[in-house]
């Protein structure tokens, strides 16, 4: 798909801008799912394991998809996002 869909080099430096300027929170109050691709070739997905760590979390990775998850595989994150929400509810 990355190949449709090549990244732009300002996209490149934008991402890289903002990431620089981001603050990791200490912990997060709330329920999370954190899903990686990868195929990330903008954000390796060691990166996602390693803060999926940091809070305690699991990590769902999408075996082919690439940084763009929604328009990778959209349909799969759907699916993970309603597994999660039974979880959620499952456990209440």
């Amino acid at each position: 798909m990355s190949a449709e869909r090549p990244l732009k080099r300002s996209t490149f430096f934008r991402q890289l801008w903002a990431a620089s300027r981001f603050v990791l929170p200490e912990k997060i109050d709330l329920p999370a799912l954190f899903l990686g691709a990868s195929r990330d070739r903008l954000v390796h997905v060691k990166c996602s394991r390693d803060l999926a760590a940091h809070y305690g979390v699991d990590l769902i990775e999408h075996p082919w998809a690439g940084h763009d998850l929604t328009t990778d595989d959209g349909p799969w994150v759907l699916e993970q996002m309603k597994q999660f929400e039974r979880r959620l509810n499952a456990r209440r």
